[in-house]
């Protein structure tokens, strides 16, 4: 959770290890799109923690799970 409340406060922790955020201030804030933020929240998890994780993008949260679920190789997928 430390990771994702760099990014924002807006994030609520569920079942371990699963969390959920809303990002649209971040997003205006670094000037990057959700593929951008979840990259570099991807980066952090792994430089700070040696975490290996998965984020999922969507409209809503079971979108974002069902993205999550089909990451693949590169960690972050972006649901429609």
């Amino acid at each position: 959770m430390e990771v994702i409340e760099r990014f924002t406060p807006l994030a609520q922790s569920l079942a371990p290890p699963t969390a959920v955020a809303r990002v649209g201030g971040a997003l205006r804030l670094f000037g990057v799109g959700p593929v951008g933020l979840a990259q570099r929240l991807r980066l952090q998890a792994a430089a700070l923690y040696s975490l290996g994780t998965v984020v999922g993008i969507g409209s809503s949260r079971s979108v974002a799970a069902m993205a999550s679920s089909r990451t693949g190789a590169s960690g972050v997928l972006h649901g429609a």
